[in-house]
C-alpha cells in the first residue's frame, strides 16, 4: 500500500514536468549561478547571494544539472524528488507515533495536497524542510521506542545527523531547535512519574546524537564563525518588528499575521502561484475540517498532559500528540514573525509533516467510531467504499486544480516567467553578437536569461527597459524584448518609426507572447553605447541617464571604482561610483547626468578588499547624445 501511495506522490510531481510550472522564476536562477559558482570550485555551505542562502539544496541541483544539463525541468526534478521523500519521511513519523493506517493516509494526503504539489515542482531550497522535520522526528521518537542497543545507536546517530543538516536547508528550520527543548520538555516532564528512567537510560545516546550533529553543523557553524552578518540575513526586513512592515503598532501586526497566517489552511492561502495554487485554501475542503478539529483537541490534551505532569497524573498515553502540535506551532512562528507577504505558503512549509498528521488522525479516529456505532459484516465494504471513493474525490479535486485549471492559467506561466525560457533559448540557439544585440529586461529578471545562457557566455547588452525608447542602436543591431518589457517595445516603436522590423515575435502554449525580437533598419545617429577592448566594461548613454555593466572578475569579494575621465587620456578623473562586489546584482550601476553636451569618458577598475588593483577595465568613449 505505501508503494501505491508513493507512486501516487510521484505522478503529482513528475507528470509533465518539462511543461508545468514551465519557467524558472529568478529567484530560482539565482541557485543556478551559484551552481555556476560551485563548477568553478567555490564549495561552501553557504552563499551570500540575496540575503544569503543556506547551500546543501545546491549541491543537489549541481548533480542534476551536472547529469542532463541546464534546464528548467533540471531543477524542479530536484525539489520534485525530495517532495516524494517527504512523503516518506511523513510516513514514518505518523507510523511510529500513531500506526500503520493514520501513517499511510497522512502520506496519501501529503502526496494529493496541491500546495505540497506546487512547493515539490518549485525549485526552492524550502522544500527541503518537511524531509528533515520528519526523518530529525521519525529517528527521535524510534530512538525511545527502540528495542536493542543497536537499533538505539543508530537511531541516534542518524537523529542528530538530520537535526543538524536541516539546518542547511532554509532559515525557516533554525526554529528546530526550540521544537526539540519543547518536546524534550514534555518528555522530562513524563519521565518525572517513573523518576526519570527515561533519562538516565537515554543518557548515553543523547551524547551520541549531540556529538553527531556536532560533526555535521560544525562546517556551517564555522562559516558563521568568520561571516557573522550572513547568519540574519533577511530576517531583519520582513520581520514583524520593522516599523516600516508594522507602522507602530506590533501588537496589532502580529495578531494580524497570525489570524490570516491560521485562515489559510482553511480558505484563502497564499496568492502567489509559486508557494500554492493562487488564492486557494492549503488545505482541500474535504480535508480542513478533521485537521483543524484535530488541531483544537490535540493541543488542548497536550496541554492537559502539561498541567496533569506537574503532579504526576498525566495521561502518559497523550504524550505521542505532543510530537506533531509542537512541531505544527512551532514551525509557525517563523510564519507569524513575519510580515510581509502573508499568507506565506513557502514560509509555512515546516508545518506540513505535522498538518496531515492530524488530519490522517481525524479521519481514522471518525472511521473507527463510526465502525463501533454500526458494524454489521456487510457494511464493512460499503464503509471501505465510501472511504475510497472519498480519498479518491481529494485526488480527482488535485489533479484538476493543478493540471487543468492551474495548467491553463496565464497568471501561472508570468509567476514563473516562462517567457524569459523561451528568450533564453532563442539566445542559445543563435549565438549572437554581444555588442550588436540588446537585451530589455529589468536586473532581477536577468538573472533567469544569464544562468540559462551561461553555455552561451550571455552574448547581449542589457538595456533598462524604462530607458530602451531613449536607445540609439547601430544599423544592423538586435532587440530582445521579453513578455515583461512588451510595453516598453511599444513604445520603442512609436520613437523609431519605420526603423524598427519585428522578425520574431513567439507564443507560448497558452497563446501569449512570449518576447519580440527587432532588428534596427533606421539610420546611424550617434551611438548609444561604448566598450573597453574586451567588452567587460559597457557604458550607455541615455541622454539624461548613464548605464554600466561589467564583468565579475572573481569569486571573492572586491570592488569597482567607476570614474569620470576630464580628457580622453583620462589624465584627470573623479570618482562617481565605488561599489563592493558581494551580490550578482551589483554588476551593473547608473547614474542621472547629462550626456548631451559633449563625449564622455569613463574608466574603471577591480581591487580586491586591500586595494591591491586587479584589472584595469582602461576608458571607454560614450558619443554625446543626440536625441
Amino acid at each position: 500500500m505505501l508503494i501505491l501511495v508513493l507512486a501516487v506522490g510521484i505522478f503529482f510531481r513528475f507528470y509533465l514536468i518539462g511543461q508545468m510550472p514551465g519557467g524558472l522564476f529568478p529567484d530560482e536562477a539565482a541557485n543556478g549561478l551559484d551552481i555556476n559558482n560551485i563548477f568553478k570550485g567555490h564549495l561552501q555551505p553557504f552563499f551570500e547571494r540575496g540575503n544569503g542562502r543556506e547551500a546543501l539544496f545546491f549541491y543537489f541541483l549541481a548533480l542534476s544539472v551536472k547529469i542532463w544539463g541546464r534546464g528548467v525541468w533540471q531543477h524542479d526534478i530536484v525539489s520534485a524528488a525530495i517532495g516524494v521523500l517527504s512523503i516518506l519521511g511523513c510516513y514514518f513519523l505518523a507510523k511510529r507515533l500513531y500506526g500503520v493506517k493514520t501513517a499511510l493516509l497522512a502520506a496519501f494526503l501529503m502526496a494529493v495536497s496541491t500546495w505540497h504539489i506546487v512547493l515539490s515542482r518549485t525549485a526552492f531550497r524550502a522544500v527541503m524542510i518537511p524531509l528533515f522535520t520528519s526523518f530529525t522526528l521519525y529517528f527521535t521518537v524510534r530512538l525511545f521506542q527502540a528495542k536493542t542497543d543497536r537499533e538505539k545507536f543508530w537511531s541516534a546517530i542518524f537523529a542528530g545527523a538530520f537535526f543538524a543538516g536541516g539546518f542547511y536547508t532554509y532559515i525557516a528550520y533554525r526554529i528546530m531547535p526550540v521544537i526539540i527543548a519543547v518536546i524534550g520538555f514534555f518528555l522530562l516532564m513524563a519521565d518525572r512519574k517513573q523518576g526519570f528512567a527515561w533519562t538516565k537510560a537515554y543518557r548515553k545516546y543523547i551524547g551520541i546524537a549531540i556529538i553527531s550533529a556536532i560533526v555535521v553543523f560544525s562546517p556551517l557553524g564555522l562559516y558563521f564563525v568568520h561571516h557573522p552578518k550572513d547568519f540574519v540575513g533577511r530576517s531583519g526586513q520582513v520581520s514583524v518588528f520593522n516599523k516600516d512592515l508594522n507602522h507602530g503598532h506590533l501588537l496589532a501586526t502580529v495578531e494580524d499575521v497570525t489570524f490570516k497566517s491560521i485562515r489559510a489552511y482553511f480558505i484563502d492561502g497564499d496568492l502567489n502561484w509559486r508557494s500554492n495554487i493562487s488564492g486557494d485554501a492549503f488545505l482541500s475542503p474535504l480535508v480542513s475540517p478533521f485537521f483543524g478539529i484535530v488541531l483544537i483537541i490535540l493541543t488542548w490534551l497536550s496541554l492537559k498532559f502539561f498541567w496533569k505532569s506537574l503532579s504526576n497524573t498525566q495521561n502518559m498515553a497523550d504524550l505521542r500528540h505532543v510530537v506533531p502540535i509542537v512541531l505544527f506551532w512551532g514551525m509557525l512562528i517563523p510564519v507569524i514573525s513575519t510580515a510581509e507577504g502573508i499568507p506565506h505558503g513557502l514560509r509555512s512549509i515546516g508545518t506540513i509533516p505535522s498538518v496531515f498528521i492530524l488530519s490522517a488522525v481525524g479521519m481514522v479516529y471518525l472511521a473507527k467510531r463510526v465502525m463501533m456505532v454500526w458494524h454489521p459484516k456487510w457494511m464493512e465494504y460499503l464503509y471501505t467504499l465510501v472511504a475510497v471513493c472519498y480519498l479518491a474525490g481529494i485526488g480527482v479535486m488535485a489533479y484538476n486544480e493543478y493540471f487543468v485549471y492551474t495548467y491553463a492559467s496565464t497568471e501561472n506561466a508570468y509567476f514563473f516567467r516562462s517567457d524569459l525560457t523561451t528568450v533564453s533559448n532563442y539566445i542559445n540557439q543563435t549565438h549572437p553578437d554581444k555588442l550588436h544585440t540588446y537585451l530589455v529586461l529589468d536586473l532581477f529578471s536577468l538573472q533567469t536569461v544569464d544562468y540559462l545562457t551561461t553555455p552561451a557566455n550571455n552574448p547581449y547588452i542589457v538595456v533598462d527597459p524604462a530607458n530602451s525608447d531613449k536607445l540609439h542602436p547601430q544599423a544592423g543591431d538586435t532587440l530582445i524584448f521579453t513578455q515583461s518589457s512588451l510595453p516598453d517595445y511599444d513604445r520603442f516603436i512609436k520613437t523609431h518609426p519605420g526603423q524598427a522590423e519585428t522578425i520574431l515575435s513567439p507564443t507560448d502554449r497558452l497563446g501569449q507572447t512570449d518576447m519580440v525580437v527587432v532588428k534596427y533598419v533606421g539610420h546611424n545617429r550617434s551611438i548609444s553605447m561604448g566598450t573597453n577592448q574586451d567588452a567587460s566594461f559597457i557604458g550607455i548613454n541615455f541622454g539624461d541617464r548613464i548605464d554600466w555593466s561589467w564583468d565579475d572578475i572573481q569569486f571573492d569579494p572586491w570592488k569597482i571604482v567607476i570614474s569620470l575621465c576630464q580628457d580622453p587620456q583620462c589624465t584627470k578623473s573623479s570618482v562617481l561610483k565605488e561599489n563592493e562586489q558581494n551580490d550578482y546584482l551589483s554588476t551593473h550601476d547608473w547614474l542621472e547626468m547629462d550626456g548631451k553636451k559633449s563625449d564622455l569618458y569613463f574608466k574603471a577598475q577591480a581591487f580586491d578588499p586591500n586595494g591591491r588593483l586587479l584589472k584595469d577595465f582602461g576608458i571607454i568613449k560614450l558619443p554625446k547624445y543626440q536625441p
